[in-house]
């Protein structure tokens, strides 16, 4: 194992590259943030630390040196645990320690609670192919289908985290009976759904319905599923902590201006306006609270702008941009995630009684969905539109590879913003499907 301080190339919006805590441990890198940069010119490669050249070189060495003994610890203190712990139930709570959001921890909790109540001692060693289907089985008969894939999915979550970590020595690849594991039915919503609500959203537009002021919950709820699709899936505590202030607006030229031309040809600027065709896009960056992974945000204003009209109705620069959250409060994580929590789940309930009644208006028939399905809608529409893996996973902020992550160039912010507009208007009319 090989833990060291790296300059790497990634290169932030002020210029400056980020600098990492690499560990090199069974082949592989892994790479923890310092939340530091410098320039490349300020980087000592003798000393890997920022050079005296960087105003707060003090500053930021103390908290790179501080990042250092923080990993170096956590790798010694895996070391020295490994053979303690011997049971599952010791590799649940050892992840739980390592998460930070309250209510993922609060899942982990219950897959724990889960298996005490239905087994005894497990050992390490016993975790098999037998234990998987007696641990599958108990499943079918006490909860629900998407119980059961949310408790499976966990489960997967801790082995991979005890092979990644040491405390399992040896991998096993799990057949479950009969080939099927539990699934959740309802991840991503087919094509009718999709246009439904798109067609619903263009129609609410056309009609004027779409106003300051206006304080239908049934409306605002479909207005905030669209706001999800447009900034690119995101999730519900990602979207519930964006500020007005987060929003930029940015007008992309089509057409390169060439100031030559322009000296010599008087009538270059006029040509230049009209073929010129500038695209106004509405920006947002965020780093996801779920992975800490960046993610950019770029969408054209005319598909959002009667949206922001809407929820920035009222508000200034420093209030959030949805009703979930107060800035004049200040939460903590647990009481963060519970109020994003029954803010979502009222929103759903209004949203689906919505598309429910819409949907009876045109003779089909739609199952209900939550707001995360916005993130899976858009990954498979991606995925069946040819866009390759590696876009898809920075368009939703998903964790990438190395060679994703600091070698292949980000995707053009007008190209990026034209993938969500494709999406909209690509949705055929109910009538037409």
């Amino acid at each position: 194992m090989k833990i060291s301080v790296t300059l790497t190339t990634k290169t932030l919006t002020n210029k400056e590259n980020l600098i990492s805590v690499r560990v090199f441990n069974n082949g592989k890198y892994k790479y923890y943030s310092t939340s530091v940069s410098c320039k490349k010119s300020n980087w000592n490669t003798r000393t890997l630390l920022v050079s005296s050249k960087d105003k707060n070189y003090k500053e930021k060495n103390d908290l790179i040196l501080s990042k250092l003994e923080e990993i170096k610890e956590l790798y010694n203190n895996n070391t020295n645990n490994q053979r303690k712990i011997t049971s599952l139930y010791d590799l649940i709570d050892k992840k739980i320690d390592d998460i930070e959001v309250h209510s993922y921890k609060r899942n982990f909790i219950q897959l724990k609670n889960f298996l005490k109540e239905h087994f005894k001692e497990l050992p390490i060693k016993d975790i098999d192919t037998n234990f998987l289907n007696s641990f599958t089985d108990t499943l079918k008969k006490n909860k629900t289908e998407q119980q059961q894939e949310k408790l499976t999915k966990l489960f997967r979550i801790v082995y991979k985290y005890g092979l990644e970590n040491g405390y399992i020595n040896q991998y096993m690849k799990f057949k479950h009976k009969n080939n099927t594991i539990p699934t959740n039915k309802k991840k991503h919503l087919n094509i009718t759904e999709l246009s439904l609500i798109i067609n619903q959203y263009k129609k609410l537009i056309h009609s004027g319905a779409i106003k300051k002021g206006n304080d239908d919950k049934e409306i605002y709820s479909l207005l905030l599923y669209i706001l999800h699709i447009a900034f690119q899936g995101i999730a519900p505590i990602d979207l519930s902590k964006i500020k007005i202030k987060d929003l930029e607006t940015e007008t992309i030229n089509t057409i390169p201006y060439d100031i030559e031309k322009a000296k010599n040809d008087k009538e270059y600027n006029e040509k230049y306006n009209k073929e010129n065709k500038g695209y106004e896009i509405i920006k947002v960056n965020f780093a996801r609270t779920k992975t800490n992974v960046m993610v950019n945000v770029y969408v054209l204003s005319d598909i959002i702008r009667p949206i922001l009209e809407v929820f920035k109705d009222g508000k200034n620069e420093n209030d959030y941009l949805t009703n979930c959250l107060n800035a004049n409060k200040t939460y903590t994580n647990k009481q963060q995630q519970s109020r994003v929590t029954n803010y979502y789940v009222a929103m759903k309930k209004h949203l689906n009684e919505y598309l429910q009644k819409t949907a009876k208006s045109y003779n089909i028939k739609i199952e209900d969905f939550s707001y995360y399905s916005a993130r899976h809608t858009l990954t498979n529409y991606l995925i069946n539109n040819n866009i390759d893996e590696s876009t898809i996973k920075r368009l939703i902020g998903h964790k990438d590879s190395t060679l994703t992550k600091y070698y292949i160039a980000d995707i053009d912010k007008i190209c990026q913003a034209n993938l969500i507009a494709e999406m909209f208007n690509k949705c055929k009319k109910i009538s037409e499907l």
